[in-house]
């Protein structure tokens, strides 16, 4: 992460990371490399057990409100975990952004 992006815990199992002046394309990229680092985590002490990530990608136009945008990147996130594991899903905005 770069020193202008956060992270942190949302919900029970839900992370949100912000990635300041990052175009959504690129912040796919970075999230396709997130799941891909964290489905090659091994642990020893579950070695039969596979860690997938689910990701929900949303884009704030400087308009829309924080709730707005959070259930934006939710419902991406839930259309990510319909359609399988270790994929990034991306949802539209009300204004089509």
């Amino acid at each position: 992460m770069r020193s202008s992006d956060s992270a942190g815990r949302y919900g029970g199992e839900e992370f949100i990371i912000a990635l300041p002046e990052t175009h959504i394309d690129d912040a796919v990229k970075i999230a396709q490399r997130l799941i891909e680092s964290i489905a090659s985590f091994e642990s020893s002490k579950v070695p039969e057990y596979q860690i997938t990530a689910s990701v929900g990608e949303a884009s704030w136009d400087g308009l829309q409100n924080l709730s707005g945008f959070i259930h934006n990147a939710d419902q991406a996130l839930y259309q990510a975990k319909l359609k399988g594991k270790n994929r990034v899903e991306r949802v539209a905005n009300e204004e089509g952004v």
